[in-house]
């Protein structure tokens, strides 16, 4: 019944991973308030036949971290806990996105079989490591196996086959090759959608704080110019692009090309180098001393950053002046959300709100 909701509005199953993010955090906070989580959400849409039940697959540590980086394990979190609050949550989103009345939401939390569930009984050793690989590619799989598939070209109908189904009662999909594939497309992400999130202890920000706290390293670039070679040295060269020595590739391409893939790095993988704040003072040198254009920058970002690198960098061009057109550019490669995210990531999100862009712009580079 609500199903449908999610595959028309895919962007809705984010939230379903926040709410979920939210419930283990606030249940690991009420054992030990100073700690933290650590958990790895994946969102899948298809089951064995290729249906289209949303779900929220979580590959969690069974305990949580002080801020010292000291783990403690705790007992199991009940799963009928999560499973009434998880349900409850889901149903006052769509109350709140007006996808179903107040009234239908009272009569779902009445009934005896919610549809709602919360499995948390699959266990992994700590020394286990093929065992979390296993685990991690069961969530990452793709939606469908052609080893289970077989097509009658007579008939032009697709047979699958899988486990047993408890709601359809079978064990098989039989269906026109065309309605296959529309059950197909269901499954098929949104450009810049997200299907992997790494929250608590294991999120970026937090290892962007821990990052901030900890020495600088010796061998760690001590000027613009070293920190750009560090990063254009660690990043691979884009296809067909072959660098000499004299910095430009052989088909005359200019060594920007490599400039701009390091920068857009230094804002992409910030919590890897602890580039922000920095790295937006590095774009603004290497624009004025001319090693990169605006467009060659545009191109790397489009090409090599996120969703966020996206929104972060385009704030940061657009305070520099960029073209309308390119930014432009940008903006069209953004998809729709209300969500907002901080310039500076391993700061307080607190400052001015540049809508455009989804930012809170809270410090300065």
């Amino acid at each position: 019944m609500l199903r449908p909701l999610f595959s028309r509005h895919r962007v809705w199953l984010g939230e379903l991973c926040r709410i979920a993010a939210r419930l283990l955090d606030k249940a690991c906070r009420a054992a030990l308030p100073d700690a933290r989580p650590a958990f790895i959400e994946f969102v899948q849409t298809f089951g064995d036949l290729v249906n289209f039940p949303p779900h929220v697959h979580g590959l969690a540590a069974d305990g949580v971290f002080r801020t010292d980086g000291t783990f403690l394990p705790l007992p199991p979190l009940p799963e009928t806990l999560l499973e009434g609050g998880f349900r409850r949550a889901v149903l006052d989103f769509l109350v709140g996105e007006r996808a179903i009345s107040q009234e239908f939401r009272e009569r779902m939390l009445g009934w005896r079989y919610s549809g709602f569930s919360v499995h948390n009984r699959v266990r992994v050793a700590a020394e286990d490591a093929e065992g979390r690989k296993k685990l991690a590619g069961t969530m990452l799989r793709a939606p469908m196996s052609l080893e289970k598939m077989n097509y009658d070209a007579a008939s032009g109908s697709v047979i699958y086959r899988s486990k047993m189904h408890l709601g359809l009662k079978r064990n098989f999909q039989v269906m026109a090759g065309a309605e296959w594939l529309e059950l197909l497309c269901k499954h098929i992400p949104d450009r810049y959608e997200q299907l992997v999130r790494y929250c608590g202890w294991y999120s970026s920000r937090s290892r962007g704080a821990r990052a901030a706290r900890t020495a600088v390293s010796t061998n760690a670039a001590s000027t613009v110019t070293e920190a750009l070679s560090e990063y254009a040295r660690a990043a691979p060269s884009p296809p067909g692009c072959r660098l000499t020595r004299g910095g430009r590739d052989e088909r005359g391409t200019g060594g920007g090309v490599r400039v701009a893939r390091a920068l857009v790095d230094a804002v992409y993988d910030w919590s890897r180098f602890n580039s922000l704040p920095r790295g937006y003072a590095w774009i603004r040198r290497e624009l004025e001393n001319k090693r990169v254009t605006q467009a060659e920058l545009v191109d790397a970002t489009l090409r090599y950053g996120d969703v966020g690198t996206l929104r972060r960098m385009g704030v940061m061009l657009e305070r520099e002046g960029l073209d309308a057109r390119l930014l432009r550019k940008l903006e069209k490669k953004l998809p729709r959300s209300s969500g907002l995210i901080p310039w500076i990531p391993t700061q307080p999100k607190r400052g001015s709100i540049s809508p455009r862009w989804g930012v809170v712009v809270n410090g300065e580079a």
